[in-house]
């Protein structure tokens, strides 16, 4: 779902109520970039379930269906955005693919020398947890992993120009591996300015 913001002023302070309406953490500081990349996990197993989670793609064709077509444009593996605002996708769900672009992004941002006015933060989380019951969405599970991951992207690209969202993806597994449940894919709110 997009949401325009319109204002007279900056990009800045389109930012700032989006931040102060979703509740996400904004920073606002003249050609500030930012990458935070963190996966916390305990043994190599943990850490394995996290990468699982993150290669687990979601189904092509819920992307599709929702757009209303197919186009050769779009990737036969890895397609994990549903809306492209001023070039960059927004994440239809939480994928590696999706973490590396906006990491790279970021860092090309960073490394053209940005200009006054402009930012980017992006930031990612991953983690699990072992849990013996563990209830989503009315469903109730037992002798779980359970991987949350979360991202934010905060783009300004000067005047009235920015990109902003957050996304979270919740993936359960079973002690084996096996992938039980994905939470959190689908169309993500964002607001443009």
């Amino acid at each position: 779902m997009r949401t325009e913001l319109t204002t007279s002023s900056i990009a800045c302070a389109a930012l700032l109520a989006y931040c102060s309406l979703t509740g996400m953490a904004c920073h606002e500081t003249e050609g500030q970039v930012s990458i935070e990349i963190s996966r916390l996990f305990s043994t190599p197993e943990e850490e394995a379930l996290i990468m699982l989670a993150e290669s687990t793609d979601p189904p092509r064709q819920d992307i599709i269906d929702y757009i209303g077509h197919d186009s050769p444009e779009f990737p036969a593996d890895g397609f994990w955005w549903f809306d492209i605002f001023d070039g960059i996708p927004v994440p239809w769900a939480i994928t590696t693919e999706a973490i590396n672009f906006f990491e790279t992004y970021a860092a090309d941002f960073r490394d053209s020398n940005p200009r006054p006015h402009t930012s980017v933060r992006y930031s990612y989380t991953a983690g699990i947890s072992r849990e013996e019951s563990y209830e989503i969405e009315g469903v109730s599970f037992s002798d779980v992993y359970v991987v949350t991951m979360r991202m934010d992207w905060y783009y300004v690209c000067g005047g009235l120009c920015g990109l902003f969202f957050d996304k979270d993806r919740i993936v359960i597994f079973s002690p084996g591996g096996d992938v039980l449940r994905i939470v959190g894919d689908g169309p993500t709110e964002f607001a443009v300015s």
